[in-house]
């Protein structure tokens, strides 16, 4: 029988492109997928995958940490004493529930980047439930591209240095966490989706006891914030945000679509 999936990385990692495998080899993540899941969007048209159910207890368990955000990418940066409290406080009843919800649901995927942090707090509930952990690593620079097409780092007033200090931060704590609770896992680059994917998909399929071929990984270069057309797009959503709103309908109305769908593959 297949491992339940814990996918741990920082966001725009690579975390909903992994979820969308898992999910496609029969992974249970919520039982209302309509009312539970966020819907697909244009940066990631396969899926979210996180259910709403578990990013709320991931938002308590934060609040309980005395960190007020929702998450830990927008607004201001976790503390080191606020995630490092995290995995002493005690369990609340309603996470004990949630856990054993997916129970008999095996295998079953948990995906939110917030578990970098909260995942000290849960693994005391979940190590008896055959599970094992896949972290995500990606470059930082490639995160920071996307964190700039999404608009990110404008809503919570990063700057670089500062986005690469919170990116980075994430992927430390996570390390620290499965290294503290001796967490059986499995490291995954980004970048090995595009160059080592058949490689990939074996390394990820045996560790997990899952059947998964080169084509299951379903890396997408479109979707690559960081590469040249992602830059290029990045770039003509920043000119048109510039522009007064009558001009942007003028100049979608006047471009073939065909153009648009070069230019934004997605949307």
């Amino acid at each position: 029988m297949s491992y339940n999936a814990i996918i741990v990385g920082a966001p725009r990692s690579g975390t909903s492109l992994t979820a969308t495998f898992f999910k496609n080899s029969g992974y249970f993540v919520t039982e209302d997928e309509t009312t539970q899941l966020q819907q697909a969007s244009e940066f990631n048209p396969h899926g979210f995958w996180e259910a709403e159910a578990l990013k709320q207890c991931n938002r308590e368990i934060l609040n309980a940490a005395g960190f007020p955000y929702d998450n830990t990418w927008l607004g201001a940066a976790i503390t080191e004493q606020q995630a490092s409290s995290i995995s002493t406080l005690p369990h609340a009843e309603r996470h004990r529930v949630l856990v054993e919800s997916f129970s008999g649901r095996e295998p079953w995927l948990w995906k939110d980047p917030c578990l970098c942090y909260t995942l000290g707090y849960w693994w005391p509930l979940i190590k008896e439930h055959n599970t094992k952990v896949i972290l995500l690593k990606r470059d930082p620079e490639e995160i920071y591209q996307s964190f700039l097409r999404l608009k990110w780092s404008d809503l919570n007033g990063d700057d670089k240095q500062a986005a690469f200090r919170r990116i980075e931060h994430h992927m430390a704590f996570a390390e620290k966490i499965v290294a503290q609770f001796d967490i059986p896992h499995i490291v995954v680059d980004y970048s090995d989706y595009e160059n080592r994917s058949a490689l990939t998909a074996k390394r990820v399929g045996d560790f997990f006891v899952l059947t998964l071929s080169e084509k299951d990984i379903g890396f997408d270069k479109k979707l690559n914030s960081s590469s040249i057309r992602g830059r290029f797009s990045r770039l003509l959503d920043r000119f048109f945000d510039l522009m007064p709103s009558s001009a942007r309908k003028l100049i979608k109305k006047m471009t073939p679509t065909f153009i648009l769908k070069m230019i934004f593959p997605h949307r």
